[in-house]
């Protein structure tokens, strides 16, 4: 990745927007090539985020559905990052497709989104904000590729092969996205790998039954975390998944049991969700309703399987697509806009940082701090 050069790229519309930043998009006055330009306002005594993303972004590099990042750099009052640009995220199109998917394309879903946290984790990460929001697919070539993005919430796990391994703590305050975050994030456990797979599994519940249990309107913040901690606590895999094959539960469940420090087993998370498919009688082929030439059908009949085992397959794997080459990046930064505070919503991500981060977002920190908990009546296989 060379040096960003910023004098030559044309701010166009928004994409999208969240709690610390916005998302542009941007064209080469030259070659007209479309790229995404990511932008956080400067704010004294709060955390830069995007500057730390586009560090864990760079050690991402390389590998199937992480966005090329073609630089970074900052001017004045904002800093930026230009990347590769993507196509809609999951939340959009389940909106645009009236809260409805194919099991086919839920799995399809699945397989990638263990692959990407695969990954993200492989290079010694947590996401640590793993939601609809935050999965997208490709242009072109790479329609049918699902991207993870969004790591200004990530951390290192472990310093290396060699390093240890983030140590065990509670009462850490709310980072992420209290609608997907793991039960053991709401309880103030230190996050590790275990809370990606946990919010992924709540996200493939998501897309599944178009809702989750804890999705209701709340007058305050600290009753919506307050109810969606308990309901976490008390809901099984049974019920999240109910109607729906058992796998899902059995994976919900396998997450569940992961210890704090362990390395989660992939491969019978993928296996997993290719024997659903198999047992359904979904075909993963690379197909999902949105892209063009895909007739809309009427969702598959939920499976009501009776069988507690799986017969453990590798069919169904992807193929690899080839990146596009990098080109060097040219953004005009007296197009940058003021960044406006952002108000905040259930899908708002939230990270709990000192008492110096009070100038702006107050109500975020305020949520992030989250409320005391009484250790003592918390189940012990929640921790």
């Amino acid at each position: 990745m060379g040096e960003l050069v910023l004098d030559e790229y044309r701010l166009e519309k928004e994409l999208g927007s969240g709690a610390f930043g916005k998302v542009m998009s941007a064209a080469s006055t030259v070659t007209s090539e479309l790229v995404a330009v990511k932008l956080e306002k400067r704010v004294k005594g709060r955390p830069q985020f995007l500057a730390a993303e586009s560090q864990v972004l760079a050690a991402l590099q390389g590998a199937e559905g992480i966005p090329k990042l073609y630089g970074s750099g900052s001017y004045d009052h904002m800093i930026c990052m230009v990347m590769e640009r993507l196509g809609p995220n999951l939340d959009s199109l389940f909106k645009q497709h009236d809260r409805h998917f194919e099991q086919r394309s839920i799995l399809q879903i699945a397989l990638q989104g263990v692959e990407r946290v695969q990954h993200v984790h492989s290079c010694f990460y947590m996401h640590r904000d793993i939601k609809p929001q935050n999965f997208m697919f490709g242009l072109a070539a790479q329609q049918t590729t699902l991207y993870i993005a969004d790591f200004g919430l990530a951390k290192k796990y472990q310093n290396g092969p060699h390093g240890m391994h983030v140590p065990y703590k509670e009462e850490k305050p709310f980072v992420g996205t209290a609608c997907y975050a793991s039960l053991n994030t709401h309880l103030g456990v230190q996050q590790s790998r275990r809370d990606d797979l946990e919010s992924l599994i709540y996200v493939l519940c998501y897309l599944l039954q178009s809702h989750l249990p804890w999705q209701h309107k709340h007058r305050t913040r600290e009753e919506k975390h307050n109810a969606t901690r308990l309901l976490k606590m008390l809901t099984t895999g049974e019920e999240l998944f109910k109607g729906w094959h058992r796998g899902y539960a059995s994976a919900f469940t396998y997450i569940r049991s992961i210890g704090f420090d362990d390395t989660p087993d992939y491969a019978l998370l993928k296996r997993t969700f290719r024997t659903i498919a198999a047992e359904s009688r979904v075909a993963l082929d690379l197909a999902f309703e949105w892209l063009p030439g895909q007739s809309r059908r009427h969702r598959h009949l939920k499976t009501q399987g009776k069988q507690d085992s799986f017969v453990l397959s590798d069919n169904g794997r992807r193929r690899s697509l080839s990146p596009s080459s990098a080109t060097q990046l040219r953004v005009t930064m007296s197009a940058l806009p003021v960044m406006p505070s952002l108000e905040s919503s259930e899908n708002t991500s939230y990270e709990g940082w000192e008492e110096e981060a009070k100038e702006e977002d107050e109500d975020t920190v305020k949520e992030a701090k989250g409320p005391t908990i009484d250790r003592r009546l918390l189940p012990v296989k929640s921790m």
